[in-house]
């Protein structure tokens, strides 16, 4: 921190008081600097949606948990950003993830998979254009039918031209998969771009 402010010389010395106020004052800009530097990082750009109501899809496609199916509301944001569901993430470095339980509506097919996908995507990308990146979570259907949680979470590089999507896939053919009132979305900003050139 003694970049911030000069340091007391030997041709200071007669001038002690001075100096001393000057090197305070410096000091004070610089730990205010700080300060602000310190409450911004815990508070990092970041969204939270939760999906209000049940949304019901068959087995073997891939459906987008995203507005307006099921519709999500906001439940916290740091920042006044639009649905990052709907538009493309500002560019940088960001965790993605979210939580949510899926059931079957009906039969249950034992040991059947359940896929869950973060994809990123340019923003006017044709339908079925292979992703920019993809992350997966694979879990298995139990014969006693119960639902299961998932939760997946990674972190994307986006360029401001880019949607991340919430997607899921299942081979239940006996009935329907059901994903639970209240999934969690979410995304935080992490760095700039230029963080990973850097490192």
């Amino acid at each position: 921190m003694s970049e911030c402010f000069d340091c007391l010389t030997p041709p200071n010395y007669a001038a002690v008081a001075l100096e001393l106020q000057q090197t305070a004052m410096q000091a004070e800009a610089c730990i205010f600097d700080l300060e602000t530097k310190l409450r911004a990082a815990p508070n990092a750009p970041t969204q939270i949606r939760t999906s209000t109501g049940t949304y019901s899809f068959a087995s073997g496609r891939v459906v987008t948990l995203q507005n307006p199916l099921p519709t999500t509301t906001l439940t916290f944001s740091t920042v006044p950003v639009t649905d990052f569901m709907a538009t493309p993430l500002p560019a940088g470095v960001w965790e993605v993830g979210c939580y949510l339980n899926v059931t079957a509506v009906g039969t249950v097919n034992a040991e059947t998979f359940r896929h869950l996908y973060i994809t990123v995507k340019n923003q006017f990308a044709a339908p079925g254009s292979a992703p920019i990146y993809q992350a997966t979570e694979s879990a298995f259907e139990a014969d006693i039918g119960n639902g299961m949680d998932m939760c997946l979470v990674t972190s994307v590089v986006v360029d401001g031209n880019q949607r991340v999507m919430f997607q899921m896939l299942h081979g239940n053919t006996s009935s329907n998969l059901e994903v639970q009132t209240g999934a969690i979305f979410w995304a935080t900003r992490l760095s700039d771009p230029i963080a990973l050139a850097v490192v």
